[in-house]
């Protein structure tokens, strides 16, 4: 560094040395090159700028300060965007969950501020504690706040489900949002398995189900299968599932005045058509317990069926008149089927497997001729094509057509199950009966199993009676307490399955 501040000191020492020879002997001052300007001083004539100073400081509550720019990073917000704010704090970190308004006023943006390495939201940015505390009343008291848990608004929105439903029908004043129509799991193993069906051993449930006699018992659609319908004398309609843990009773129609004769379930599963001694056919919504349709008759309806193909179709049996109905025109029938003579109150009616025509059983005998208990109809043109088809002077208060052959059955008055054909000239199989059971003049009711193998009756005494369809034998009895074994129904798909209801209005499931 020395070498390069006496660089060129040579031609000044000869320079010095001409001028002691000549003109003068005073030493001259050494001169210096300063190459690089490292002894070069600059001087400013102003002076030097200084950092601009920052104005905002905050405090945190930990007593510490921290120095931010004003205005160029922090731009403060008006008190009128701000609605709610929540200042948490946790290892040094604020999260702050505002709520704005647009400028419409009818759509809320929600968002959250993350802030980190920040001791505290700045002081003149928030609200202070009581404005926060007024805002968040107000959220509560108009619905808006977002801190309202789900069971809140589920309760809220079920009261407002339930004062509805009060006002349009006369449902049960317990009504519950119950979930009704899903696959059940105890249904869903069995649905495309090889139904092999097998006789109960053992009560599974057992339950007063209504105040008077039970008419009906019936089991849903297969795929619904896990409920169960049941119409008494009482006047209600009643919904089970009986594999529930809740109440079993998962719906309650009070839909008709007096008592209700017969009801069946309509093709989706979701609905029951409904008849009864108030001289009306009721068409209800299970799931809201509405009343969809009413149709009005002139006399007692004993027995409804649907049209196995026609999901509009369905036909009532009441005194000396069978009636035809479409559920979208509720005013008249489609259809009447009259017989030249009196026959009394209809018991039960079936349709055919194709639904080309139906049969009739009534109550009316003479005293030398039965040609009026069992009767065929044509469907499409309301014609007999039969009156005698049972010779034998006992009334038939149930009929049941075969699921797999073309055969149809009837339970007569004389303690026996009959089997007919379904074909010209609909013969009496007089080789084969089921005998056992008790009737005592009571309706009371049979089923058959899916596969056509089990025939399974109430009967008087309060027992049921399990049949094997291709010999007619009897192969057990079931002893079920029940005063009178009213009706009886053989799960769909449960194999071993099967229900029962009696005279005193108790309601069996067999396992």
């Amino acid at each position: 560094m020395n070498a390069l501040l006496n660089y060129g000191s040579d031609d000044t020492d000869d320079d010095n040395a001409k001028g002691d020879q000549g003109e003068d002997n005073r030493v001259q001052p050494q001169e210096t090159f300063d190459f690089f300007n490292l002894n070069t001083r600059v001087e400013f004539d102003e002076e030097e700028p200084k950092i601009k100073q920052l104005k905002t400081v905050l405090t945190a509550s930990s007593g510490l300060t921290v120095e931010v720019p004003s205005n160029e990073f922090w731009e403060p917000v008006s008190s009128d965007d701000i609605k709610f704010v929540t200042v948490a704090h946790d290892k040094r970190e604020c999260n702050a969950i505002c709520s704005c308004r647009n400028e419409n006023r009818r759509e809320r943006v929600d968002f959250e501020c993350k802030t980190r390495n920040l001791r505290h939201a700045p002081s003149q940015y928030k609200p202070a504690r009581s404005q926060i505390v007024a805002t968040a009343s107000e959220n509560e008291q108009t619905g808006n706040a977002r801190h309202v848990s789900r069971e809140q608004r589920q309760a809220k929105s079920v009261q407002g489900q339930v004062k509805n439903k009060i006002g349009k029908n006369n449902v049960d004043s317990q009504i519950n949002n119950r979930k009704l129509f899903f696959l059940h799991s105890k249904i869903k193993s069995y649905l495309n398995g090889k139904l092999i069906f097998r006789i109960p051993n053992n009560v599974e449930q057992d339950t007063t189900g209504h105040s008077g006699p039970v008419n009906r018992v019936k089991w849903n659609t297969a795929i619904y299968s896990h409920l169960l319908m049941s119409v008494s004398m009482d006047g209600t309609v009643k919904v089970w599932n009986f594999w529930s843990s809740l109440d079993p009773c998962v719906k309650t129609l009070n839909i008709h005045t007096k008592a209700v004769r017969d009801a069946c379930w309509g093709h989706s599963g979701k609905e029951i058509i409904s008849c009864g001694y108030d001289k009306m056919v009721i068409l209800s919504d299970v799931d809201t317990g509405q009343q969809l349709t009413t149709f009005q008759h002139e006399n007692y309806v004993n027995c409804v069926k649907c049209h196995p193909d026609n999901t509009n179709i369905f036909v009532s049996g009441s005194y000396n008149i069978l009636q035809a109905w479409d559920r979208r025109t509720p005013d008249r029938p489609v259809r009447e089927f009259i017989y030249k003579d009196n026959t009394g109150q209809v018991q039960d009616v079936i349709f055919s497997a194709d639904g080309s025509s139906m049969f009739s059983s009534c109550d009316l005998l003479s005293r030398d001729s039965a040609d009026r208990n069992l009767m065929a109809w044509d469907f499409s043109s309301g014609v007999v094509l039969s009156n005698q088809i049972y010779q034998e002077r006992y009334s038939c208060t149930r009929l049941k057509l075969h699921p797999t052959e073309g055969h149809f059955l009837a339970q007569t008055n004389g303690d026996y199950i009959a089997i007919f054909s379904t074909q010209k000239p609909y013969k009496l199989n007089k080789a084969k009966r089921f005998q056992g059971h008790k009737g005592n003049g009571y309706a009371v009711g049979f089923d058959l199993s899916v596969d056509g193998s089990l025939v399974v009756s109430g009967s008087a005494d309060g027992d049921t009676y399990f049949y094997n369809y291709h010999t007619g034998r009897l192969l057990r009895t079931l002893t079920t307490g029940l005063d009178i074994c009213t009706d009886v129904a053989i799960h769909p798909v449960l194999t071993s399955t099967v229900a029962c209801c009696g005279w005193n209005g108790h309601i069996q499931v067999w396992r």
